[in-house]
């Protein structure tokens, strides 16, 4: 029997690559250190603007932390909705303190969703308390 790969010089089990090129930036996010934005740009490369290497940004990136009031007015807004209408409007209080806090900067993008989310379901729980209290002093004179 023939070794099929005796003239071979490549190993038939490695995978090969259509470019070497190094993956770029398919997301937007900016430089920590002037704001310059990495889109397209190579993930091993430099900021064009004040050359701070692009993995500093990436790693400041991952550190973000969350925002606890953030997490607090979405919390509640969910328990309004589910279990107890009355912490509607203490997500709502919530939500203001974390718009605050977001304003610094210094929490993840994720943060601001989760705040948004709580303003909208304690807006929706206040409205609903609202019309039914409304109807059952209506319906209870």
């Amino acid at each position: 029997m023939q070794n099929r790969h005796a003239n071979s010089h490549s190993s038939p089990d490695l995978p090969r690559f259509a470019s070497a090129q190094p993956p770029s930036v398919m997301s937007s996010f900016n430089c920590i250190g002037c704001g310059y934005n990495f889109t397209g740009l190579t993930i091993g490369g430099i900021c064009p603007e004040c050359g701070r290497p692009i993995e500093e940004s990436i790693a400041a990136l991952r550190r973000q932390e969350t925002c606890g009031a953030a997490t607090a007015s979405m919390v509640l807004g969910i328990v309004s909705l589910t279990a107890c209408a009355l912490c509607g409007p203490v997500a709502l209080v919530y939500y203001y303190k974390a718009r605050k806090q977001l304003a610094t900067g210094h929490y993840s993008r994720g943060s601001h969703g989760m705040a948004k989310a709580g303003l909208i379901m304690g807006i929706i729980s206040t409205a609903i308390t609202g019309v039914m209290g409304g109807l059952f002093l209506v319906g209870g004179l």
